[in-house]
């Protein structure tokens, strides 16, 4: 089974979103994966955001108010097949601390087709995490996971 982590910087909006949605679309299409997520500064056991708990409630039917951040480490890192990053500068973060790992680790702007980053949502509106939900979604629907 494929590993897959993504990486945001606090661990409590964009990765636990993408690891949702990638689980679920890994079930779905019977995809033999699992996701997990982390943060290059998270607080270990904080909460995904509320808005980020409502947008996957609510816009994709996935419960993740059960979610605990976790600090990028060296044994995720190493748990995962692919590791996979919101922006360029957590890629060039993890790349710093830990070189070993820097063919495993890309950037979503690199995969996505778009070369771009997912911009973060912390403290904005429902919408804009809905937006950031939705191009999420988008890079993992059309990524070739197997």
């Amino acid at each position: 089974m494929k590993a897959v982590l993504f990486v945001c910087t606090g661990n409590t909006c964009r990765s636990p979103m993408a690891a949702a949605i990638a689980n679920k679309l890994f079930g779905e299409r019977g995809i033999k994966a699992a996701a997990d997520s982390c943060g290059v500064f998270a607080a270990d056991g904080a909460n995904a955001s509320m808005n980020s708990i409502e947008t996957m409630k609510d816009g994709w039917d996935i419960d993740i108010s059960g979610h605990k951040a976790k600090i990028t480490n060296e044994i995720l890192l190493d748990n995962a097949d692919i590791v996979v990053t919101m922006t360029m500068g957590h890629k060039s973060h993890i790349i710093s601390l830990y070189p070993n790992f820097a063919d495993k680790v890309y950037a979503i702007e690199e995969l996505d087709g778009e070369g771009r980053d997912i911009d973060d949502p912390f403290g904005a509106s429902l919408d804009i995490y809905m937006q950031c939900a939705r191009q999420i979604g988008q890079f993992i629907e059309s990524f070739e996971w197997e």
